[in-house]
């Protein structure tokens, strides 16, 4: 596993993951 070339990768998937996590908790309320 090659850190340096998927880190940017991983690092957006994670991103738009932790918003799309956010809308839904401020959807919920």
């Amino acid at each position: 596993m090659n850190l340096r070339k998927g880190g940017w990768h991983n690092a957006q998937i994670l991103i738009s993951f932790t918003r799309s996590l956010i809308r839904a908790q401020r959807n919920v309320r």
